[in-house]
């Protein structure tokens, strides 16, 4: 049986390729090129997703919902996707997608997102077609992605180079993830803003107070993932951002709690995503995980003025803001050596 990748060229004529190479400024050598790359790209973005079995089954699902038809279709279905979204594909990579094609761009001077939107229906679409006939669940589609990715070395070895070079990155991001739990990478991704929240709560600012300091936390945590590797902790941790949302909704929930109380349930997570960088993480990855919560708490505790009369007079870091930062910086010590 043909795999995924050979039932698709198989299908596609060589007048297809110059006329997409037309409506690209390709040539019909590059259009082939990238039209395989692109193909294998989403193939292997979908392996990757269905990696897990919560993944294989948004896989799944993405499979469900494919045209199973579009090879009888292809010339219409290609026409139409060149001008279409990249949403599957984006889907796929998520914040990795900017990555991915920039560094096609880079490394082929092919610019791949408009064949990505051409291939990504077509790829699914006979992925359908292959899990209907052999009658597979989500396990089976994932094992016959990553089978398809395993053996494209030996049918197409200049494509299988370049999709293990693009997808380098992304696998070494799956190991930083895989070094710690579910509960650890919660903890993880919810210390900035657990312990923002302490400095907000220490001395309130009101409305536009507190619009400031959340601000403030955006931006510092924004520098961080920008002056990082995309393979780094912190930028994986929190290149999505921080919405506004959480951050505020979490200071709501505490605001009529004591004192005592709210502190150690925000501080308790915080202490126990430092342990738990200290304990997994690499070299530099504790330093630079506990630089980004300091610089990031410094920055919301100097954001708005506490004390002062609409707007005249006040201090940037209030008594009671600068005892909370030494109550995050007492836990961020807890187990240093």
């Amino acid at each position: 049986m043909a795999s995924i990748l050979e039932t698709i060229s198989n299908v596609v004529t060589p007048d297809m390729i110059s006329g997409i190479g037309k409506k690209l400024g390709m040539s019909d050598e590059v259009t082939r090129q990238g039209m395989a790359l692109a193909n294998a790209l989403i193939t292997g973005g979908l392996a990757r997703a269905a990696s897990t079995d919560q993944g294989a089954a948004k896989v799944a699902e993405l499979v469900e919902q494919a045209d199973s038809s579009v090879l009888g279709n292809l010339s219409s279905v290609v026409t139409s996707a060149l001008s279409g979204s990249t949403a599957t594909t984006e889907q796929l990579f998520g914040n990795n997608f900017d990555l991915v094609t920039s560094s096609v761009k880079k490394a082929t001077g092919i610019e791949i997102r408009p064949l990505l939107a051409m291939g990504a229906p077509v790829v699914l679409g006979v992925v359908k077609n292959m899990a209907g006939q052999q009658k597979l669940d989500p396990a089976g589609i994932a094992k016959l992605l990553q089978t398809e990715v395993k053996g494209l070395s030996r049918r197409d070895g200049p494509t299988a180079k370049s999709l293990k070079e693009l997808l380098k990155p992304l696998e070494a991001q799956d190991k930083v993830r895989a070094r710690f739990t579910d509960a650890e990478w919660a903890d993880l991704q919810a210390a900035p803003v657990n312990a923002g929240a302490l400095i907000m709560l220490a001395d309130p600012s009101g409305g536009g107070g507190l619009g400031k300091e959340i601000d403030a936390l955006q931006v510092a945590v924004g520098k961080a993932v920008a002056s990082s590797a995309p393979t780094d902790l912190v930028n994986i941790l929190f290149r999505d951002g921080i919405p506004t949302s959480v951050v505020d909704d979490l200071v709501k929930s505490y605001q009529k709690t004591d004192g005592l109380i709210m502190r150690e349930a925000l501080l308790t997570p915080v202490s126990a995503a430092m342990a738990a960088v200290r304990a997994k993480g690499v070299k530099g990855e504790a330093e630079a995980f506990q630089s980004l919560l300091t610089a990031t708490l410094q920055q919301v505790a100097s954001a708005a003025k506490e004390g002062g009369f609409l707007g005249i007079g006040g201090t940037n870091v209030s008594d009671a803001e600068k005892e909370a930062l030494d109550a995050v910086s007492a836990a961020l010590a807890v187990g240093a050596s």
